[in-house]
């Protein structure tokens, strides 16, 4: 019961979060929304800060197994490319934009974990990506791939830098897909470019 009752916890505090913000979200509110008291959430997280290091560590879990579970379906390293992006962009659809943003200006032990996820479970994906892709003859031989890797995932935060991109105007899903079509001609080579026109169902010019 107890696990089961934390568990509750933390994916109830996630669904408020991701919908509504992390900052304006109370310890009350979490409570109501779940029909407990704050008090029973007191039992097992002592303040707001270490609720969302929890939400955050568990959704890190998640991502995890999902890119596990990429690189099972892909097809190709274009494809798991394609494929990570479109889970990204998926995952982030209900999402308020301003998460990432609050957590890190008012949860920075949370966002920690962001960057050390950031560095050492996405970069060494997207690198083995990238990797299997050169030797697939798809990605360009002169690519540097910790600096590739480095600069899509980079790209991929950029998108929810609401000063540049503010949401309205660009939707986080469609700047997304963008900025991937954009990182794969980039890198390609004409092998890897004709595959990009197969799963873009574009018909080539003679």
């Amino acid at each position: 019961m107890p696990i089961e009752m934390k568990e509750r916890i933390v994916k109830g505090a996630e669904e408020f979060f991701l919908s509504y913000g992390v900052k304006i979200i109370t310890m009350d509110e979490i409570a109501r929304n779940l029909g407990i008291s704050k008090k029973t959430i007191y039992q097992y997280y002592k303040d707001k800060n270490e609720l969302v290091c929890e939400v955050m560590n568990n959704h890190l879990k998640e991502r995890e197994q999902s890119y596990l579970q990429i690189a099972d379906l892909a097809a190709d390293p274009i494809d798991e490319l394609i494929k990570l992006s479109e889970y990204i962009r998926d995952s982030f659809r209900n999402i308020n934009s301003i998460i990432l943003f609050e957590v890190e200006r008012y949860f920075p032990k949370a966002y920690k974990n962001w960057v050390d996820h950031k560095e050492k479970c996405l970069k060494g994906y997207i690198v083995d990506i990238l990797n299997k892709g050169k030797i697939q003859g798809l990605f360009r031989q002169d690519i540097n791939v910790e600096m590739i890797a480095r600069l899509r995932i980079e790209e991929i935060q950029l998108g929810f830098n609401i000063a540049v991109f503010p949401p309205l105007q660009f939707p986080i899903q469609e700047l997304q897909m963008q900025f991937i079509d954009y990182f794969l001609h980039g890198i390609c080579t004409l092998k890897g470019h004709k595959l990009i026109n197969q799963y873009k169902k574009i018909q080539e010019e003679d």
